[in-house]
C-alpha cells in the first residue's frame, strides 16, 4: 500500500532448497527494497520505517547498505537500499539490481535463478574476504547446485557475470 518494492535475497528461497523444512533457519531476512516510483533513498527510508513501526518493529541499526529492523523476540530484517554498497557492481558492470529484476505479484520483485545465483556467489565472496565463512556456506553452495541441476540453467552468462565481478579465481 505504501509503493514500496520488495526483492527476498537469498535467504527464504534458500532455506526451500533444502530437502526438509526446518533443516535450514535465517537468524535475519534480507529484503532489497525500492520506491515503485523511483523515489530518493531517504523518502524510500522514511515510507519503509513507518511500514516496520506500524508492524512492531524498531529501528536496531541504520547502515549505508542495510538498514535493520528488530521485534522481540527474535525477528530481525535487514533491509537493504544497495545490495553491496561500495564492495563491487552487479552483473554486466550495471550496479543496480533492479535492472535484472521482474515483478512477480503486485509488489514482490524477483531476479532470474541466475542472477540469484550471482547474487549468492558475490556475497559469499564478500563473507569469505572480510570475515571468512564456514560448513554453512558449503552446505548451502551444495544444496544451490543440486537445485540448479533441476533448471535450465545459462552458466555462459554466469562465468561472464563472474569475470566482470572478478570472482572466476
Amino acid at each position: 500500500r505504501e509503493n514500496l518494492r520488495y526483492l527476498l535475497l537469498k535467504g527464504e528461497e534458500l532455506s526451500a532448497m533444502y530437502p526438509q523444512p526446518g533443516m535450514r533457519h535465517m537468524a535475519d531476512r534480507d529484503v532489497l527494497y525500492a520506491r515503485m516510483d523511483g523515489m530518493a533513498d531517504a523518502e524510500a527510508f522514511d515510507t519503509l520505517q513507518t511500514v516496520m513501526a506500524s508492524l512492531g518493529y524498531h529501528l536496531h541499526e541504520k547502515g549505508p547498505v542495510h538498514d535493520v529492523f528488530t521485534k522481540p523476540p527474535f525477528f530481525c530484517f535487514e533491509m537493504h537500499k544497495r545490495i553491496f554498497g561500495q564492495w563491487r557492481h552487479f552483473g554486466d558492470g550495471k550496479a543496480n539490481p533492479w535492472e535484472y529484476a521482474v515483478p512477480v505479484d503486485g509488489y514482490l520483485w524477483s531476479l532470474s535463478l541466475e542472477h540469484r545465483f550471482i547474487y549468492f556467489m558475490a556475497h559469499a565472496c564478500k563473507h569469505y574476504e572480510n570475515r571468512g565463512c564456514g560448513i554453512r556456506l558449503l552446505a548451502d553452495t551444495y544444496v544451490y547446485l543440486k537445485h540448479i541441476r533441476q533448471h535450465e540453467f545459462d552458466w555462459q552468462a554466469v562465468w561472464h557475470a563472474f569475470r566482470a565481478l572478478d570472482m572466476e579465481r
